[in-house]
This record gives C-alpha cells, sequence and structure tokens, in this order.
C-alpha cells in the first residue's frame, strides 16, 4: 500500500534528520513508526526481538515528540 501526506516543512526536515541519525530511510523510519504505534495482537508484538521494538519504540517516541515540538512552535495542540 502506498500513502501519501502532506507534512509542514520543518515536520519533513525533522522525519529526515532522524532517519539519517538512525541510518534508515525515510519510509523505514515512518513504517517502523507506524508498527511500534499500531500493533493489535500480541503475536504479532511477539514476533519482534526484544532490541528491535526497543529501537522502534525509541524512533516513535523521537518522531512523537519532535512533531509536537513542531506543533506546539506552530501554535497547534500537540498530540
Amino acid at each position: 500500500m502506498s500513502l501519501t501526506i502532506e507534512l509542514l516543512p520543518d515536520q519533513e526536515q525533522r522525519i529526515q534528520e532522524e532517519a539519517e541519525r538512525a541510518g534508515i530511510s525515510v519510509d523505514e523510519l515512518v513504517r517502523r513508526a507506524l508498527d511500534a504505534s499500531f500493533f493489535t495482537s500480541a503475536d504479532d508484538a511477539n514476533q519482534l526481538r526484544d532490541k528491535e521494538r526497543a529501537e522502534e519504540e525509541s524512533l516513535f517516541e523521537q518522531l512523537h515528540a519532535n512533531m509536537n515540538e513542531t506543533r506546539q512552535a506552530l501554535g497547534m495542540r500537540t498530540l
């Protein structure tokens, strides 16, 4: 599935910087963030090794914090 979303320039820049820091593509960063936030069954969650899961959760937390920082700077409500 392909999904297109519009981001604010600062959001796009922060996501790109985060992906570069993690040494992965923007697609992979966003995919991991979505995976970490949408696990619905214990079986799915258990398929990830503990280290991978911790890394994904950390990436999502960083992405979430960066998005909220941008939204707050623009006078928007945080998520």
